[in-house]
């Protein structure tokens, strides 16, 4: 998993935040973008996707759970921060949130089958 961090660009009308990837992921054709709505106290399921998920939290904090060869990884990612988190393909995760209600938005550049 990569997180991405804002480059602020101050401005006194409203800061601008810029995101700078190394690869050209939003370049490629975007076809489904998805808000996700998160209960308090729960999580939802574990999920693996052939190409590469872009997540952006827009409300809240997520806990991030993922699961790959050698060890899972936890990690926690909140509204405030303006990260990007990027999720590599075959890679098993799960998303919730403990605290309060959460939002995210999730990018996928292949059009999702919910078989």
């Amino acid at each position: 998993m990569k997180i991405i961090n804002p480059i602020v660009i101050r401005n006194i009308k409203g800061n601008i935040l810029k995101y700078k990837l190394k690869h050209y992921f939003f370049k490629k054709k975007i076809t489904d973008f998805y808000f996700s709505n998160i209960k308090k106290n729960t999580f939802k399921n574990w999920k693996i996707k052939k190409k590469d998920t872009v997540v952006i939290v827009t409300e809240g904090n997520v806990i991030f759970e993922l699961e790959g060869k050698i060890k899972r990884t936890k990690k926690n990612i909140n509204s405030r921060k303006k990260q990007i988190i990027i999720i590599p393909k075959n890679t098993k995760f799960r998303f919730g949130s403990k605290k309060n209600n959460a939002t995210l938005l999730s990018f996928l550049n292949y059009k999702y089958d919910n078989k």
